[in-house]
C-alpha cells in the first residue's frame, strides 16, 4: 500500500494507518482443508481364562470407529506363537459407532497345561489402528475311558471290600454263636458248604436225619442268620447266607 503513513502490530494483528482517500485492497485467505480419516478402536475384549486342549471357544470384541470417517474395518486374531492367523472378518463402520464382534477359534492339541497367548489387531488398509494381547490358560482333560476305568476299578474295590466285611462278619458271628451251636448244626453248614444250596428233604436224606430234627435246627440257624430258607411251592430251599 503506498503512501502509508503508519504500520504496527497490536494484538496479534497489523495496524496500517492511511491518508484520507479511497483505497482498494487485496488480501489472500489461507484455508486449511479437514482431514478424513477413519480410525477403529477396541474397547473391550472378553474371552476365558481357562479353556480345554482341542476345544471351540469364542473371543467377543466390542469395536469403535473413533474417527471421522467411515471405512471397512480389519478384525484378526493371532496365534503369537506360531504367527497364525486363526480367524479374521471385515466390519464397516460410520463415525462414532461401536460395534460387538465374535470370532470362534479352536485351541491346540496338547499333552499338558500350557499358557495360549493371543493377539488381536484391528485397522483399516494396510495401517493397524489398535491391537490386544491375550493370556489364557490351556488344560488337558484325562480322556473318558480313562475316567470310565478309573470308576470301575474304584467300583470295584468297593465290592471286594463289602464281600471281605461281610465274609468278616459272618466269621465273627459264627464265631460268637459258636457255643450255641450243636454238632448237627455244624453238619447242616458244612453240607451247605459244599452244596451251596439244598433242600430240605435233601438235607435230611444226606445226614440221615430226621426232618422234623433238620428243620428245627434250620430255624435256629436262620434265626442266627447264618442260612436263608425260601420257599417255593411245597419245598423249601436253604442256602447260606454270604
Amino acid at each position: 500500500i503506498p503512501n502509508f503513513i503508519d504500520l504496527y502490530e497490536q494484538n496479534e494483528r497489523y495496524v496500517i494507518i492511511l491518508a484520507p482517500g479511497s483505497y482498494e485492497i487485496d488480501y489472500i485467505l489461507k484455508v486449511k482443508v479437514p482431514k478424513f480419516i477413519p480410525r477403529i478402536s477396541i474397547l473391550n475384549v472378553s474371552i476365558p481364562s481357562k479353556v480345554k486342549s482341542g476345544e471351540k471357544l469364542g473371543v467377543v470384541l466390542n469395536v469403535k470407529n473413533i474417527g471421522n470417517a467411515s471405512a471397512t474395518f480389519f478384525v484378526k486374531i493371532y496365534d503369537v506363537e506360531t504367527g497364525k492367523i486363526l480367524n479374521s472378518t471385515n466390519v464397516i463402520l460410520e463415525p462414532g459407532i461401536s460395534q460387538t464382534i465374535k470370532l470362534i477359534i479352536q485351541t491346540p492339541q496338547v499333552g499338558q497345561q500350557k499358557t495360549w497367548y493371543l493377539r488381536v489387531i484391528c485397522g483399516h488398509d494396510n495401517v493397524i489402528d489398535d491391537k490386544k494381547e491375550l493370556t489364557l490358560t490351556i488344560y488337558v482333560s484325562k480322556p473318558f475311558f480313562m475316567s470310565m476305568w478309573f470308576f470301575i476299578i474304584i467300583a470295584i474295590i468297593i465290592i471286594v471290600i463289602i464281600g471281605i466285611i461281610i465274609k468278616v462278619s459272618r466269621r465273627s458271628k459264627i464265631e460268637e454263636i459258636k457255643p450255641s451251636l450243636s454238632e448237627v448244626d455244624y453238619m447242616i453248614i458244612n453240607y451247605l458248604k459244599k452244596k451251596k444250596s439244598a433242600y430240605q428233604s435233601e438235607i435230611s436224606q444226606a445226614l440221615k436225619l430226621p426232618k422234623t430234627t433238620v428243620w428245627r435246627h434250620l430255624r435256629k440257624l436262620e434265626k442266627y442268620v447264618i442260612i436263608k430258607i425260601e420257599r417255593y411251592g411245597n419245598v423249601n430251599i436253604v442256602r447260606l447266607v454270604g
